[in-house]
């Protein structure tokens, strides 16, 4: 067996056939491989083991994502405070204009009167602040969903850039490995002929 655990070696050991080291130019990763060559069929190429991980690089603008990412984060829990804000103002509204809407004035003394009227002054007071604090967070909610909706842009814009250039470095690297093969079934194409 082979140093990876693959049979191929075993096979290889078999057969005396050559071991080759390939090494890959663009990352500098090398790798061994053994070659079986039957009569007349073709060429099989068993790949053992490589000397570092074959892991996706990682590219500076991920690192600029993830910052992207936690900003839109932080966007949403304010988009959502902003949210819980305005329906507390808007049940506050309604409750204060419940409470403006009521007359109490009934047959009593005039000092009950005016006791009653000066609460019907302040309902109807509150009930304007509370409308004046439903629009203040009305235009909250409208700044902070315009901030996530830009923060919510910026960060599927870097996501697609950053898949296509995965897409591209994953096309350079099938094409550097076909270009690895073929110089390898080239050298072997020589080495038999």
């Amino acid at each position: 067996m082979c140093p990876a655990g693959h049979r191929c070696s075993a096979v290889a050991a078999r057969q005396n056939l050559p071991d080759m080291t390939v090494n890959f130019p663009r990352c500098g990763r090398k790798a061994t491989a053994h070659f079986l060559l039957p009569s007349r069929i073709g060429l099989q190429f068993f790949f053992v083991r490589t000397e570092e991980k074959i892991v996706a690089k990682t590219t500076r603008l991920e690192t600029v994502f993830r910052l992207r990412e936690t900003e839109e984060d932080r966007v949403r829990i304010e988009l959502a405070d902003a949210q819980r804000h305005v329906a507390a103002a808007t049940s506050e509204l309604s409750a204060a204009k419940a409470r403006a809407s009521v007359d109490d004035r009934r047959g009593a003394s005039a000092a009950h009167w005016t006791l009653i009227e000066s609460a019907h002054t302040r309902a109807l007071q509150e009930a304007r602040q509370a409308e004046t604090a439903v629009q203040a967070a009305s235009d909250g909610l409208s700044q902070t969903r315009t901030r996530y909706l830009g923060a919510r842009t910026k960060t599927e814009a870097l996501r697609r850039v950053i898949e296509s250039r995965r897409a591209d470095v994953a096309r350079e690297q099938a094409q550097a490995e076909r270009k690895t093969m073929d110089e390898v079934a080239t050298l072997l194409f020589l080495a038999t002929a």
